[in-house]
């Protein structure tokens, strides 16, 4: 098992009904449990047609939870458990939105996916020589993600 993330351009909205019938469409929502930070602050929840900017980034689940880990230590000093039991006091500090995001579903829009890319670039001498071949593969195949989301102001879609 894995998760897909994909660069969304985000269409006309659609019916839920639409989108159960048919299959049809993009559901976009606020993953739960990511509070304080709204992941998708110009996006109405809802059912969307979308068309797909990038869809090459895959990665099984243990290896997305080792990934996130290691940007949290490396950057925040920290495991990623600590800063999600603590997450108030890394608002404002890099990655935070990344590592409050499911990694299972959800979205992120452009405005936000504009702070994490930043991050990725930022730090991407300190976090790379910490990653395997097949981690650093991931980090490039997402930075495509959040860079085809900001520039077409689309959105991240985790599935």
């Amino acid at each position: 098992m894995g998760l897909s993330i994909y660069a969304l351009k985000l269409g006309d909205k659609i019916s839920r009904e639409e989108y159960d019938n048919t299959g049809n469409g993009w559901y976009v929502y606020q993953a739960h449990g990511m509070e304080p930070i709204n992941h998708i602050p110009t996006v109405e929840e809802g059912c969307y047609k979308a068309d797909v900017l990038y869809s090459d980034c895959d990665i099984f689940y243990s290896q997305y939870s080792t990934f996130r880990d290691i940007i949290s230590h490396v950057v925040l000093k920290h495991d990623v458990k600590y800063v999600w039991n603590n997450v108030n006091n890394f608002i404002g500090k890099p990655f935070i939105e990344f590592l409050q995001t499911s990694d299972c579903e959800g979205a992120i829009d452009y405005t936000v996916a504009e702070k994490i890319l930043h991050d990725f670039e930022e730090y991407e001498s300190v976090i790379k020589p910490e990653l395997n071949e097949y981690l650093c593969r991931f980090f490039d195949h997402y930075v495509c993600v959040l860079k085809k989301t900001v520039e077409n102001k689309g959105i991240v879609y985790y599935s």
